[in-house]
């Protein structure tokens, strides 16, 4: 049996996911087959999981998820346009369902 180590890479491709920092509400995380504290996902992988894209409703309301400017001090809110995109409720546009 392999232990999940902490990182900071998508456990399903491996790319890095600076810039993807984001927190969805549990069952959304469920649904794509992922325990409690189970690893990261990039927006790409997630949304193969699901099968559908994300949108506004799948994120919590958790600080990590705001657009507000006064946490743009925090490195988490350096974001690629794939997670604005999602967490502004915007559709995906062709092909974005892959990586960055």
């Amino acid at each position: 049996m392999t232990t999940w180590r902490p990182t900071t890479h998508c456990r399903d491709c491996g790319v890095s996911v600076a810039g993807e920092w984001y927190t969805v509400h549990d069952h959304v995380w469920a649904a794509a087959g992922m325990e409690r504290l189970g690893g990261c996902l990039c927006v790409g992988c997630l949304e193969a999981r699901l099968g559908r894209g994300l949108n506004a409703a799948d994120f919590t309301a958790a600080e990590i998820n705001s657009l507000d400017p006064k946490w743009n001090r925090y490195a988490w809110a350096s974001r690629t346009d794939r997670l604005v995109a999602r967490l502004l409720d915007c559709a995906p546009l062709p092909g974005q369902l892959s990586l960055f």
